[in-house]
Formats: C-alpha cells, sequence, structure tokens
C-alpha cells in the first residue's frame, strides 16, 4: 500500500470517527425567532415564569443578561410599560414600598 493510499485511508477514518463521536455540526442560535429582542427577551421571562411574582426593573435587567440579552434599564422599563402593560396587557405594575414591581397579569 502507497504510503497516500494509507493517509487518504486513515483521514476517512478520521472522518468516519469525528462524525460519530461529533454527530453532525448543528448551530445553535441564541434564540428562536420568537424570542427576538429586547421585546422577545422579556416574552422569554414570561413564558418561563418569572413573573410570576413582583419583580423590580432591576431584577428583570439581571435575568435578561443572564438570558444573554443585553439592553439599559431605561429600554426595559419603556417596554416593559408601554407594551407589556399598556398595549398587551400582559403583566400589572405595582407600587410597593415606593417603587414599582411588574408581575403577570391574572
Amino acid at each position: 500500500m502507497k504510503q497516500e493510499d494509507k493517509i487518504k485511508a486513515l483521514e476517512e477514518r478520521i472522518k468516519k470517527l469525528e462524525k460519530e463521536v461529533f454527530g453532525p455540526s448543528k448551530r445553535k442560535s441564541k434564540s428562536s425567532s420568537k424570542y427576538k429582542g429586547l421585546v422577545g427577551g422579556i416574552n422569554l421571562l414570561i413564558d418561563n415564569g418569572f413573573f410570576n411574582k413582583p419583580k423590580l426593573v432591576t431584577e428583570v435587567k439581571d435575568e435578561l443578561n443572564r438570558e444573554g440579552y443585553f439592553h439599559s434599564i431605561q429600554s426595559i422599563d419603556t417596554i416593559l410599560r408601554r407594551d407589556l402593560v399598556k398595549r398587551k396587557r400582559t403583566l400589572n405594575r405595582v407600587k410597593e414600598d415606593g417603587v414599582w414591581q411588574y408581575a403577570i397579569r391574572k
């Protein structure tokens, strides 16, 4: 057997082994199309039950950061108030101890 034939056989064997060990290469996206952007990140938190208890905007920001969504507190608060409290009526806004908190509307 020639050197080139041996090398080709080894390369094919390595490819086969890598395919068995690692499987076909799949790209994982950060979020599906349902959870794109800031509103999508907040919808992800709603679907995960994050708002079952009242949460401060800073808690929402920390959880969004943990999920890979990086936005300012101002933009998060605006989206919460404008889109999810007033327009969609998904969340309630309650003032407790002088601070606004957001929870799922039941």
